[in-house]
């Protein structure tokens, strides 16, 4: 009886091995096991939250949606987001010992408030994307990411863009994670929104049993862009993810 109940205890943990679908703000070629659905909340500034869902098919495919807005929390007038944002990913390359994967994707949700005259968010979403994946084992797993997008947010400017990231376990529990978006879509110095520096950020995950984490992260870090008093404007934001299997 004590040999079955451990066996019940530990396999349900064992079976969820949880790639990560997005480092900060830049895809992966993460997926979820078909079946397998993600819930998360990213609490963001100006008290704005942004709910999500992802759900896996057939090992291969991953899709979304995303929705919210700012002043959710606080005192202000919530404002929700003008549409639902949807994500589609597929991996059409699987990583072995030489090569890496390769997944191909979109995702209509940017981050942070939204433009309404400019018709973009603070962060434009990433739009059709390609991207690569590589893992290697050195005191843990080291994850290297790089990929090009074209976002559809491009009223102010119309460039393909790329982007670079990286995350690395510090145990089983603890991941540090970090991507930088070279941001060539979002690159005019008109005192608004980017300025040429590009998007740098910075987070450390905590993962509970593989299934709940936690994570903390700290944003644009170039100082990219301006708020209200012409300073450059570093963000913080807080995630909490759920996962688990149908």
């Amino acid at each position: 009886m004590i040999r079955v109940s451990v066996l019940f205890v530990i396999l349900p943990v064992s079976i969820f091995a949880i790639e990560p679908i997005e480092l900060i703000d830049c895809p992966t070629t993460g997926l979820l096991e078909s079946g397998g659905y993600e819930i998360s909340i990213r609490m963001q500034p100006n008290g704005g939250l942004l709910a999500g869902l992802s759900i896996g098919f057939l090992n291969r495919m991953l899709f979304g949606f995303y929705y919210g807005g700012t002043d959710i929390i606080g005192r202000g007038m919530p404002e929700t987001n003008p549409q639902v944002g949807f994500k589609a990913r597929v991996r059409l390359l699987d990583e072995d010992a030489y090569t890496p994967a390769f997944a191909v994707g979109f995702n209509s949700q940017g981050y942070e408030e939204y433009d309404e005259g400019e018709e973009r968010y603070r962060i434009k979403s990433k739009g059709f994307y390609g991207v690569v994946g590589k893992n290697y084992s050195i005191l843990g797993r080291l994850g290297l990411y790089g990929g090009i997008n074209y976002s559809l947010e491009r009223k102010d400017e119309d460039n393909l863009t790329i982007f670079v990231g990286v995350d690395k376990t510090i145990n089983p529990e603890l991941v540090l994670s970090g991507d930088f978006d070279f941001a060539l879509n979002d690159d005019k110095k008109d005192g608004k929104f980017g300025e040429g520096n590009g998007y740098l950020n910075l987070g450390i995950k905590w993962i509970f049993a593989e299934r709940l984490s936690l994570e903390f992260d700290f944003k644009n870090l170039t100082g990219n862009g301006v708020d209200d008093n012409g300073n450059g404007k570093v963000s913080r934001i807080f995630k909490i993810c759920f996962v688990d299997y149908l």
